[in-house]
């Protein structure tokens, strides 16, 4: 599915059980919502999953343009609200060395005021 965030086209999957707590994987630069199959496959029983290709990457959109750790994280905060998810648990992906922009976009959401989680 895609939702239009933050002015761009944002390419987003849920998976999972309804009710259920949110749990939102965030991917790694060059990746998509793909890298976390396995993780849908483990936790979908248990969570409702959001997964989301961030700004420049896999369906979602790639304007031109600096991309800061700010406005990644405000494309997430704009996803959610849409999605009208009030509370998520984050999954980034911290394998690179060091950490990639969208690890540390979903950490700057997370440190982000409270108003704004």
């Amino acid at each position: 599915m895609k939702a239009t965030v933050n002015g761009i086209a944002t390419y987003y999957e849920i998976h999972g059980k309804e009710g259920a707590p949110w749990l939102t994987f965030s991917h790694s630069l060059a990746c998509s919502v793909r890298m976390w199959d396995a993780q849908i496959a483990a936790f979908k029983d248990r969570y409702r999953i959001l997964v989301y290709d961030t700004r420049g990457h896999g369906q979602s959109a790639a304007p031109a343009g600096a991309y800061t750790l700010e406005l990644l994280a405000e494309d997430l905060f704009e996803l959610l609200k849409k999605l009208q998810i009030a509370r998520t648990h984050f999954v980034e992906d911290f394998a690179d060395a060091p950490p990639d922009a969208g690890g540390w976009g979903a950490t700057v959401a997370q440190l982000s005021p409270p108003e704004r989680r």
